[in-house]
């Protein structure tokens, strides 16, 4: 996804482009996003993780983040390209702002990395109770960042985002858009799979919720083999998308094929948009892009003791959901 919201940038004049991107930490191995095709060739991408990215905040730090505007002026005023540093939380500004000469050399960019990057301040929210134990301080941090966040034009950073809000309900970015989807079928078409069904299908998106304590293993395996059943026992034909940190083989249902894909699972949005009849999954980025960028119905399904998705994510995360996705129920009410 990272790379993917930042190809909208490239002009097509460039013969290449020397990008550094900062893998946020996720709960699955960072070496999956380090071996994930890229498909523009134009692209020379070097990717290291957070904690390799000797993320330090120096004394001089307000200093030099006060220096930022007027390197971006000065910066219009030459011809010295800076490296794009990629990432989607601050990551990218505290790197780039690290000394006078990374003010120079790097260009930091906030980018999206799935749904997450719509919870930004809720995450940050549970980081600051993480770190700091007095709410005073968890108060004074929270502010911090906000002014930071909403400053990033003013400090040189930009922000490629597939969404803007408008009077708190999300608006597409085209241009952006435009950008995923042209780089999604690049992917598909790059990797030579031609996927092919009988009939229109319902792509279910699987996410690895056992491993981050959302709910047990049993639970999980049980609540994909019934939405199985259930879509199968209403005459329509179930595949699952297993993602890329889980074992395939935990998902072994009789009668229920799983789609062999090395790719996102926008790229079969895009190469396949036709044969699907429905995505659906949990809190899965794919399902909001999958209806955004492709308009499949998308219909999002939550354990009833979990709240999967009303416990976690808030505010645009949340009209994300709750825009470009159906609960069952609502779904159930729409086919009646």
């Amino acid at each position: 996804m990272a790379l993917t919201a930042f190809a909208q940038n490239f002009q097509p004049e460039k013969k290449s482009l020397n990008v550094l991107v900062i893998l946020s930490k996720g709960p699955w191995e960072e070496s999956i996003l380090k071996t994930a095709a890229v498909p523009d060739p134009r692209l020379e991408v070097t990717f290291i993780n957070e904690s390799e990215a000797a993320l330090r905040v120096p004394a001089r730090w307000p200093v030099l983040m006060m220096l930022r505007p007027l390197i971006r002026w000065v910066g219009k005023l030459t011809t010295r390209p800076q490296i794009p540093v990629c990432s989607p939380s601050l990551a990218c500004l505290r790197f780039s702002s690290q000394s006078l000469s990374a003010l120079w050399r790097y260009k930091p960019i906030l980018i999206d990395e799935g749904i997450g990057s719509f919870n930004t301040f809720q995450n940050f929210k549970l980081e600051a109770r993480r770190k700091f134990r007095s709410k005073p301080l968890q108060v004074l941090a929270l502010t911090a960042f906000s002014l930071v966040y909403r400053s990033l034009r003013l400090l040189g950073a930009r922000k490629v985002t597939l969404f803007r809000f408008e009077n708190k309900k999300p608006v597409l970015n085209d241009h952006v858009a435009d950008g995923y989807r042209r780089v999604f079928k690049m992917g598909y078409d790059s990797r030579g799979d031609r996927l092919k069904f009988d009939r229109p299908v319902v792509l279910i998106l699987t996410q690895p919720l056992d491993e981050v304590g959302v709910c047990s293993r049993e639970d999980l395996v049980d609540r994909i083999e019934n939405l199985a059943l259930n879509i199968r026992r209403g005459g329509r034909v179930p595949i699952l998308k297993v993602h890329p940190a889980e074992d395939p083989s935990k998902y072994r249902f009789p009668g229920v094929e799983q789609i062999e894909y090395d790719g996102v699972v926008e790229e079969i949005f895009a190469g396949a948009s036709d044969q699907i009849a429905e995505i659906q999954g949990f809190s899965s980025t794919g399902l909001i892009t999958g209806s955004a960028l492709y308009g499949i119905r998308a219909v999002r399904i939550d354990f009833p003791d979990s709240g999967t998705n009303r416990g976690v994510f808030k505010g645009r995360a949340q009209a994300l959901f709750a825009h470009y996705t159906k609960t069952e129920m609502e779904s159930k009410c729409l086919k009646s």
